[in-house]
């Protein structure tokens, strides 16, 4: 079991900094470990300015390389938000339009092409060793998220049946096995995937759920939905039996941030061992942030709030690469700029098929501003909404929720005879709140700008889909 301890690298010199150019197509030694973590808010990381101590390990490659502060995910799920990390792409490429009389489920409408971007594939095709070790079911081969990496670890049989998660130090361990194996000369790319931060205690181990006295402000009992997703309530998915307070249920998270953090730091210490980590490039995210109560959620993710979009982004470049350490950014960032920006670090033109941008001008400048707005979808109902550096916009229809129970939860009961379109424009400078509730009367200027936007964008997701899925039924045919 990883002890919540100190290690050596963390007292690592900065001296990685450099000012040598990224010359994209030029061959760069070294590795890649792109480490996922599902249902990480960014404001529960010291470095973003928590007041606990949940993520020394972060907070360290923080200070050795580049922080993002307004770094967003593409959707508030965990198939799509993987599927924009790994592609480059807008999840929405991988979603498939089938006739209604087929049965929805996961397997059937979202599958990542193989003619789509692959992050791995194209490192494999420049010569690197790839590995994949994730944790979650949905993460696998089937929806071709697999794609490129020549070694695939993911959840087994039992595991996925039982709905046991694999744990984050057995995750760092199959890892630090696989780089043991790796000749000292050779390119490589691992991703690695920790999850479980939506559980709550499905694995509980007591020096990580005590680490934390819960907030006396926060001691009111929640109540338990009635099912897996449901709004002001938790759901009955999250709960873990007898009562808990807000107090009890973020201490518990935060315990879980900071055991995955020191399985964060077992990866990286298998790297000073093996003494590559100078000639690595890590970079770490969220792949969907977590809502405790803010959004109308209690431990759960699937709305446009910035508790549910807004994630940590931090990329810590190899010697030899240019940027300034230490540099918190505020350029807008999304998570599927990870893979072409990946791609500079590398040495690789970013490919044209990839809907991202490349963020490496952001790692030296904190000027630079490489994308002016993020969009992202909602995983519960209907909507967008457009992320810049200081303000959000979000359209939703509350109504077109994909329960019933989600509907009537939020509305308190039955739905309006006429329910109105959700649009809140949220101005950070103005309210630092994560809940988006509204800060600002509708700029009408604002509005239309952001809209007119998102529609463009779209108009390109969609075509590219099309090209994409060229035998999925158009269901604007049967409308």
């Amino acid at each position: 079991m990883l002890a919540p301890m100190r290690v050596a690298w963390l007292a690592l010199p900065l001296v990685l900094a450099s000012c040598a150019e990224d010359v994209p197509g030029t061959s760069m030694s070294g590795g890649v470990l792109l480490v996922a973590i599902d249902s990480l808010r960014a404001d529960h990381l010291s470095c973003y300015g928590y007041d606990r101590e949940t993520t020394p390990a972060l907070d360290a490659l923080a200070a050795q390389g580049v922080r993002f502060e307004n770094a967003f995910t593409a959707a508030p799920a965990i198939l799509q938000s993987n599927v924009g990390l790994l592609s480059g792409c807008d999840p929405r490429i991988a979603l498939r339009v089938l006739p209604p009389e087929v049965e929805g489920a996961t397997l059937t409408y979202w599958s990542l092409p193989r003619a789509a971007p692959h992050l791995a594939q194209e490192l494999l095709s420049q010569g690197f060793s790839t590995a994949a070790f994730v944790d979650h079911p949905q993460l696998g081969p089937a929806l071709g998220l697999a794609r490129g990496f020549e070694e695939f670890q993911g959840c087994g049989r039992e595991e996925s049946s039982s709905g046991e998660r694999i744990a984050p130090e057995a995750l760092a361990e199959r890892f630090a096995r696989w780089i043991d194996e790796r000749a000292a000369n050779e390119r490589w790319f691992a991703y690695v995937h920790f999850g479980g931060l939506e559980g709550f205690g499905w694995d509980r181990v007591s020096q990580w759920e005590q680490r934390f006295v819960p907030r006396a402000n926060a001691d009111g009992v929640l109540p338990v939905g009635d099912g897996d997703h449901v709004f002001h309530a938790l759901p009955r998915s999250r709960w873990s039996g007898g009562t808990r307070t807000l107090g009890e249920l973020e201490a518990s998270y935060d315990g879980g941030v900071a055991r995955i953090d020191a399985a964060v730091a077992a990866c990286v210490e298998s790297l000073r061992k093996s003494g590559r980590l100078g000639d690595t490039t890590i970079v770490v995210c969220g792949t969907r942030g977590l809502s405790l109560g803010e959004s109308g959620l209690i431990g759960d993710t699937g709305t446009l709030s910035d508790a549910d979009l807004r994630v940590p982004f931090i990329v810590r470049p190899a010697a030899g690469r240019r940027f300034q350490a230490g540099l918190a950014s505020d350029a807008v960032a999304s998570l599927i700029d990870v893979a072409p920006t990946i791609c500079s670090l590398s040495g690789l033109t970013v490919p044209a098929e990839m809907q991202g941008v490349s963020l490496v001008s952001a790692l030296s400048d904190a000027a630079a501003r490489p994308r002016e707005l993020a969009f992202a979808g909602s995983a519960f109902f209907e909507g967008w909404c457009a992320l810049g550096e200081t303000f959000c916009y979000e359209e939703s229809r509350p109504w077109r929720a994909q329960s019933e129970l989600l509907v009537r939860t939020w509305y308190g009961g039955a739905v309006p005879a006429e329910p109105m379109l959700r649009q809140v424009l949220h101005l950070r400078d103005a309210d630092r709140s994560v809940g988006h509730a509204r800060s600002a009367a509708l700029d009408d200027a604002r509005v239309r700008e952001a809209r007119q936007k998102f529609e463009a964008w779209s108009a390109q997701v969609e075509a590219r889909r099309a090209e994409l899925h060229p035998n999925d039924w158009d269901l604007a045919r049967e409308k």
